[in-house]
C-alpha cells in the first residue's frame, strides 16, 4: 500500500487521471441511476359497489351481496373477496390472483355482475371499478381578492389548458364547491 501511494506521489499525471476517471464514472453512475418518488406497483383489487337507497344491512346481504358472491363464483383469477353490508350500500373487494391480468378480470367481473337479473328493485345499477393508484406531481392553488365564483371559473379554465397538454393524463379540481 505504502509504495502505491509513493508511485502516485511521483506520477502526478496518473493520479489525476486516475482521479478525473473516478469523477466521470460517478457521473456517469448518477445520470443513468434510476429514480422514483414512489415506485410502480400494481394494487390488483377490483372494488363493486351497489347503492339501495333505503335498505338495512340485512336487505342488503340477502338482495345484493349473496348474488354477486354466487356470480364471483365461477370466474377464475380471483383469490378472494370481502363483502360489507351496510345500510343503504353492499361493496364487495376483490383481489385478483397474481400473473393475471386485472383489465381482463375487471371485465369478466363486469358482465357476470351485469348479468345478475334478480336484484331487489330498489338496489341502483353496481359501480365496478378497479383500484388506481395516483401520483400527485403537482398541487396549484389559486388565491385572491375575487369572488368565490369567479375563482372557481379562472380554476376550470386553468384545469381545461392542462388537459390540453399531451403530456398531462389527469387533472382533477379539489376544495370547490358545486354552483
Amino acid at each position: 500500500m505504502n509504495k502505491l501511494l509513493a508511485s502516485f506521489a511521483r506520477n502526478t499525471v496518473f493520479a489525476n487521471i486516475l482521479l478525473f476517471l473516478i469523477f466521470l464514472v460517478g457521473i456517469l453512475a448518477t445520470k443513468m441511476m434510476v429514480r422514483e418518488s414512489f415506485p410502480e406497483f400494481s394494487i390488483d383489487k377490483i372494488v363493486i359497489t351497489v347503492p339501495y337507497p333505503g335498505a338495512d344491512p340485512e336487505e342488503v346481504e340477502e338482495g345484493i351481496n349473496q348474488k354477486i358472491e354466487e356470480a364471483l363464483e365461477s370466474v377464475e383469477g380471483i383469490d378472494q373477496y370481502t363483502t360489507k353490508s351496510k345500510e343503504n350500500m353492499a361493496t364487495v373487494i376483490i383481489d385478483v390472483k397474481d400473473g393475471f391480468d386485472t383489465s381482463e378480470i375487471l371485465d369478466t367481473v363486469r358482465s357476470h355482475v351485469n348479468a345478475i337479473s334478480t336484484l331487489p328493485v330498489g338496489a341502483e345499477k353496481p359501480i365496478i371499478r378497479e383500484i388506481v393508484k395516483k401520483q400527485v406531481v403537482m398541487l396549484l392553488t389559486l388565491s385572491g381578492d375575487l369572488s368565490e365564483k369567479q375563482l372557481k371559473q379562472w380554476g376550470d379554465r386553468i384545469k381545461d389548458e392542462l388537459k390540453l397538454i399531451p403530456e398531462i393524463s389527469q387533472v382533477e379540481a379539489y376544495g370547490t364547491r358545486d354552483y
